[in-house]
């Protein structure tokens, strides 16, 4: 089966059942089915086939899920393009994965213009709510005027790729994972058989679409069960994600972090409680601190489950059981269908609860990188994907990240992991956001620095953090600099970018040696 195939057949079953609300309007089933085939029909009149990349590059709307299915139906590739990215990074995905057509607004077409004359192999730009006027594209409310039936259908086998994610470059260039349309359907079984997703079940989405979480495993799992999605353009204001909830009896809810941490902030009317509708929320992207679970699920009295996974296995790996036992700092058990293991660097199993690198089998492992052979044969070995994330797997077969491989730190022959340090930091009830991350230091080698962003309100110092590591963890682990911020940098889905971190001290560290050269040169 694919994906349009799939959707074909929710339509037929529940022709008028409402699938999409956005901004007021609604969408049944069958006037998604038709939206996405006239999509498909206007695509192939622009040359648009099967294995052909085409670009989406919208901000949260209805069109970007019609664009998305439409391609499917025609054996296309999609290509999300993350919408906060630089015109010089999008010029780079544009440009490695050869996208052919790009599906647009008004707002990040500025975005494209600068580079317009570097895109060889871009032919057309199609605007979403456009006024016609900018030159060298073409209105995407022109498929409108396209039939609702699919004039033709080409054969799209389930091995066909359905999909291009890029890696948000955490750890160096972006990389584009091909998933097929069998990855992509064996997550959505995997995502709906884990949180138990009905025909009754209203999700609410307000994170970004081009996220493969967002898409995958939040909206195209609860499109194949015949349930509602509730789309917002984005969290913002906060207020709207609040009233989504009340007013469309939002059943369930997916978050990031820092959602979930500023709800256990937030002052939520005492009425709140005894008229949410919420049956279950889910965190993922980025590490949950298990003092956030903690409070929210007090606070609000709904279970909180943790999730783990990543682009190249169809963002779903793993989640905290709704059903049973439910183990803060875990991810949880694999989801249906998905192996895993933890192994040392020889690619042996280590024992239980000893530490290693997480690796994962199953129909939602990534088809490999595009264009990238070497790194494909690097992270896919034996039908296993090698993580980079170091974890450990206790007796019940529950797995807790440690940290990624690559922010592992060496003190004085130690190893470091700086999520557990940053565990400890998250305990101190002064403390809303945290990083640390290895510093050069002439002693040791490389030491723990700590970035620390306050609670609104209330004031800190180093000396009484570095007192309350003290007492927490073994010195060799506790951070020798500590540095408050307003912020920290981010990708657009919340997990923290250490790698920008690492620049800036880095660049402090060149500047430093450059001005110690200089003053032994004067002396």
């Amino acid at each position: 089966m694919s994906l349009g195939e799939m959707l074909e057949g929710v339509a037929a079953k529940y022709p008028r059942r409402k699938g999409l609300v956005s901004e007021g309007n609604t969408y049944t089933y069958r006037a998604m089915n038709q939206r996405a085939n006239q999509v498909a029909n206007g695509l192939s009149k622009l040359g648009v086939r099967s294995g052909n990349t085409v670009g989406l590059f919208l901000h949260n709307c209805p069109e970007f899920i019609f664009s998305y299915l439409g391609v499917c139906k025609l054996g296309g590739i999609n290509v999300p393009i993350n919408t906060f990215l630089s015109p010089e990074e999008v010029k780079f995905i544009l440009n490695d994965c050869e996208v052919s057509t790009l599906i647009t607004s008004p707002e990040l077409f500025e975005v494209i213009k600068p580079i317009r004359s570097d895109l060889p192999k871009l032919k057309h730009i199609l605007i979403v709510h456009g006024r016609g006027d900018l030159a060298g594209t073409l209105p995407f409310e022109g498929f409108d005027k396209e039939r609702p039936e699919l004039e033709e259908k080409p054969e799209v086998r389930p091995e066909n790729i359905a999909v291009i994610h890029y890696t948000s470059g955490t750890t160096g260039k972006p990389k584009g994972a091909m998933l097929s349309h069998k990855n992509l359907l064996a997550a959505i079984e995997g995502n709906t058989d884990a949180i138990k997703i009905s025909q009754r079940d209203r999700i609410l989405v307000f994170l970004p679409l081009f996220h493969a979480y967002t898409f995958i495993n939040c909206t195209l799992a609860t499109f194949s069960q015949g349930a509602r999605v509730i789309l917002l353009p984005s969290v913002k204001p906060f207020k709207r994600v609040i009233n989504a909830i009340l007013f469309s009896r939002v059943t369930i809810l997916v978050g990031i972090p820092p959602i979930y941490n500023a709800l256990v902030s937030a002052k939520i009317p005492r009425f709140f409680h005894w008229i949410n509708p919420i049956r279950v929320c889910i965190s993922g992207a980025a590490p949950l601190a298990a003092e956030v679970l903690k409070q929210f699920e007090k606070k609000f009295k709904v279970p909180l489950l943790e999730g783990y996974g990543l682009s190249e296995a169809s963002a779903g790996v793993s989640v905290n059981p709704l059903h049973g036992k439910r183990k803060p700092l875990s991810i949880g058990l694999p989801i249906k269908g998905v192996q895993v293991k933890v192994v040392d660097d020889d690619g042996n199993p280590v024992e239980t609860d000893k530490v290693g690198e997480l690796t994962v089998k199953g129909d939602t492992v990534m088809v490999g990188y595009y264009n990238q052979p070497e790194e494909t044969a690097r992270v896919l070995r034996d039908g296993w994907l090698y993580t980079g994330d170091m974890a450990k797997i206790d007796e019940e077969g529950y797995i807790y990240i440690v940290d990624r491989k690559k922010d592992m730190l060496i003190v004085r022959g130690m190893n470091v992991y700086p999520r557990e340090v940053e565990e400890i930091l998250y305990t101190h009830p002064k403390v809303a956001e945290c990083a640390v991350i290895g510093v050069p230091d002439k002693q040791r080698g490389e030491v723990p620095k700590a970035f620390i962003t306050l609670k609104p309100g209330v004031v800190a110092t180093e000396k009484e953090f570095r007192r309350f590591c003290h007492e927490k963890i073994a010195m060799y682990k506790n951070p020798k600099y500590f540095e408050f911020r307003d912020s920290l940098p981010k990708t657009p889905t919340g997990k923290i970018l250490k790698k920008v971190l690492r620049e800036e001290e880095l660049s402090k560290a060149q500047e430093a040696l450059a001005g110690e050269e200089v003053a032994e040169e004067e002396f």
